[in-house]
């Protein structure tokens, strides 16, 4: 009976903004005849991104006859593949960017993603790298495309970063500063987001603050650097929503398992 027009994506409950919003990108394409099933995890970003409400709906707003599409079994973030880059700056622009006006810092900002990918056994098997491995390639890297007056850490781990990063000040003599991380994520978003000069680390809310700082600053894509891991659940490992044209860590000494 579920044959209707209208597609449902039914979210999963842990999805975070990042996933969130390659489902909200698949769902612009079409937003008459499909939707995402709203979450309590997007309900705090609608103060910033109101738009996105168009694309969602409630549970109880599900027809019997909406096609039901599953959040995981289905790909929505292959660059190139799920969605065009036409398509994704467009809808950067229109939906996402008024909430991040551009700076004039040329500071490195370093996005580090901790939580579940490290606390959690079952996902740190899945996403977990050495982090300070694949920094220590990303950040010399970074300095041969020009100087670096300074670098920032934005991360949901201030702890392990204050422990572990030292080096960056202290064996290649630049000026290092953490977020406090006291304003919450939209404000850890937008200073990721804003950056003129980017390295993130194999997370889908790293990509997207790329994705923002591509329409901000055009023709600066080299400036962001990822790493080419994403995931042991993929066959091939490889983040397949990074944008071709960003600079790209291939690989770490030791392995991506080192």
């Amino acid at each position: 009976m579920r044959r209707g027009l209208r597609q449902i994506i039914w979210t999963r409950p842990y999805m975070g903004l990042g996933n969130l919003l390659y489902l909200a990108l698949w769902c612009d394409l079409d937003p008459t005849n499909r939707r995402f099933l709203r979450t309590p995890r997007l309900r705090p970003w609608l103060d910033m991104f109101p738009t996105l409400a168009e694309l969602t709906v409630r549970r109880e707003e599900v027809r019997y006859t909406d096609v039901r599409r599953s959040a995981v079994a289905d790909s929505y973030g292959r660059f190139g593949e799920d969605f065009s880059e036409a398509h994704l700056e467009d809808f950067v622009r229109r939906r996402l960017l008024e909430a991040f006006p551009p700076v004039d810092s040329d500071r490195v900002v370093i996005n580090v993603r901790r939580g579940d990918h490290y606390s959690d056994h079952t996902v740190r098997g899945l996403f977990a790298l050495d982090v300070d491995a694949y920094l220590r390639v990303a950040v010399p890297r970074v300095l041969t495309q020009r100087p670096v007056s300074a670098v920032h850490v934005v991360s949901d781990g201030l702890d392990w970063c204050r422990a572990r990063l030292g080096w960056i000040e202290t064996e290649m003599q630049l000026p290092l500063s953490f977020a406090t991380g006291a304003q919450g994520a939209a404000a850890d978003l937008a200073t990721v987001a804003t950056a003129r000069r980017l390295i993130v680390t194999n997370s889908t809310f790293s990509y997207w603050a790329g994705y923002v700082h591509d329409v901000l600053y055009p023709g600066t894509h080299a400036d962001v650097w990822a790493p080419r891991f994403f995931s042991r659940g993929q066959d091939d490992w490889s983040a397949w929503q990074l944008n071709p044209r960003w600079s790209v860590v291939e690989d770490i000494p030791g392995g991506w398992n080192s």
